[in-house]
């Protein structure tokens, strides 16, 4: 029967006679059982047979240890992960594991299993707690067993267990027939990273409608993250970050839920986005007027928005203020931006106001006094500028010249508007050349001219005046030629004059009569001189 017989030949060829003790082929092993009470007593006999008488080689063979009682029945152990790692290691607060026992063999009865648990892992405290004995009912062929490790946020090393599964026999001698085979089971418990969400400090936009990045970020993510945000917005599966962008108009307040597999720990936290509340942007820019062929320069009054403001005019101009010299009545507009990028616009009327005609026309008398008649139109007020540092506000003026020669009259017209003309003619003044000193001095006079001696007179350039008293001594003496008006407004009074004291200075002569020379040129360079008498009266 070749299924159950191994040739031991090579070739088929017999070895040479007399050099080897062959066995020409053996049957495959052959198994024998036999049901046996333990403790009993048995002899094995076993009887073997050549095919025939001339095939002598037969053997038996038995394999050492080969006898011995197999066991009714069998304890196996495994074990089903379930892990947001790739692991088999189980995480605090997230992992869990169902150890499944079965028993194999004969099941009819029930049976008792002792359950051990080693290592650093504790039973009840590092995972929930789990029996020391377990029961298969009759009938039964398994028994799972969940180990669910416990969140502790304890910082721990990586805990060892195993937990050892053991048959309780009823017979001791089951036990010294049949050793039972017992099951057990290695596992890790690892301590698990805790869980962190981080956000953004408070975000400051500078302008209400600029975009702000809103994000979020989470560590120590076991597995799938998923974060949920206020706005309905969401983010799942193998990212540890969620973002987006958002441009709200005013200040908001972000909140956002974040959790991992585990599903052990939801953090949450807010983002607060600060939209600046600007006033409105306001502007004023009046309406107004100028005058013909005047300047003027408009400047709009700009108030709330962002500041810093941008200026776009109807000409072109970019200034915050517009110099205009217009030719008619114009409207300029204007577009204010303000550094959020608002704008507003308004604009400006600006009319153009008749000017006034300035005219006039003058006489020029013998004694050098200029008659001017206003024949101007349009005016309201007016300036008369008279050339020789005198001016005058009066309609229609008359002016007395101390000096010959020529003198430009300008005269400046205001109408109702403010708007101004002006016109000026150059007068030759040929003054008189003369002189003349007072021979009496009344200090008591209320006459201005009477109570301070002068040296009177037009056309003088250059003069020198002294006062002597009867002793001939100088009781006053002058050179200065200034003029002045005198008391009835006519030209000229010229030096400061003599007030009866000893040369100007306080005391007072008494009641005499003194003598004076006077010596000087006119402007056209003719001299002068003239001596004489004067009564002083105290």
């Amino acid at each position: 029967n070749s299924p159950y017989f191994v040739i031991n030949e090579i070739d088929s060829a017999p070895p040479p006679a007399g050099l080897t003790i062959e066995l020409d082929g053996f049957t495959t092993p052959l198994t024998a059982s036999a049901n046996v009470v333990c403790g009993a007593t048995y002899t094995l006999k076993i009887g073997i047979a050549d095919v025939n008488d001339n095939q002598l080689e037969s053997a038996l063979f038995l394999e050492a240890k080969s006898f011995g009682a197999v066991s009714p029945a069998a304890l196996s152990a495994n074990t089903t992960y379930y892990t947001s790692a790739s692991d088999s290691s189980l995480l605090e607060g997230c992992d869990y594991a169902d150890i499944e026992l079965i028993r194999t063999g004969s099941i009819l009865d029930s049976l008792q299993v002792s359950v051990t648990y080693t290592g650093a892992a504790l039973n009840g405290i590092d995972y929930d707690t789990l029996p020391d004995t377990i029961v298969f009912a009759a009938g039964s062929s398994s028994y799972t067993l969940l180990l669910n490790p416990i969140l502790d946020s304890l910082i721990e090393v990586d805990e060892n267990l195993t937990i050892a599964f053991t048959a309780v026999l009823n017979d001791s001698l089951d036990s010294i027939c049949f050793p039972f085979p017992n099951a057990s089971v290695d596992l890790i418990i690892r301590n698990r990273a805790q869980l962190e969400l981080t956000v953004p400090t408070d975000i400051f936009l500078t302008c209400p409608g600029d975009t702000a990045f809103i994000y979020a970020a989470m560590t120590g993510v076991i597995g799938d993250a998923v974060f949920s945000w206020s706005t309905g917005l969401s983010d799942s599966g193998n990212v540890d970050t969620s973002s987006f962008f958002d441009a709200p108009s005013t200040t908001t307040v972000y909140i956002v839920t974040a959790s991992d597999s585990c599903s052990t720990q939801t953090l949450s936290d807010t983002i607060t986005v600060f939209v600046p509340n600007f006033p409105p942007l306001e502007m004023n820019l009046d309406d107004t007027t100028v005058c013909l062929g005047g300047s003027l320069i408009i400047t709009p009054a700009v108030t709330g928005g962002n500041g810093e403001y941008s200026y776009n005019w109807s000409t072109g101009d970019t200034a915050s203020s517009l110099y205009l010299t217009p030719e008619a009545d114009s409207v300029y507009s204007v577009v204010v931006t303000d550094a959020c990028g608002a704008t507003i616009t308004a604009q400006s009327l600006v009319g153009i106001n008749p000017q006034p005609i300035a005219d006039f026309s003058f006489t020029v008398t013998e004694s050098s006094e200029a008659i001017l008649t206003n024949t101007s139109t349009g005016g309201v007020t007016y300036f008369w500028d008279f050339g020789d540092g005198s001016s005058s506000s009066v309609e229609n003026p008359t002016h007395a010249y101390s000096q010959s020669g020529l003198h430009a009259i300008t005269l400046y017209v205001y109408n109702q508007y403010n708007c101004l003309d002006s016109v000026s003619y150059t007068v030759d003044i040929i003054t008189k050349l003369q002189f003349y000193v007072p021979n009496v001095l009344d200090l008591n006079s209320l006459n201005q001219d009477n109570n301070r001696l002068y040296v009177f007179g037009e056309g003088i350039e250059t003069l020198s005046f002294s006062i002597y008293d009867r002793w001939g001594e100088i009781v006053y003496q002058t050179s200065d030629a200034s003029t002045s008006l005198r008391g009835d407004g006519l030209c000229c009074a010229y030096g400061e004059g003599w007030d009866g004291t000893y040369n100007n200075a306080k005391k007072t002569l008494n009641t005499s009569v003194f003598a004076y020379i006077v010596t000087g040129t006119f402007i056209n360079g003719e001299e002068f001189m003239e001596s004489g008498s004067i009564t002083l009266i105290k």
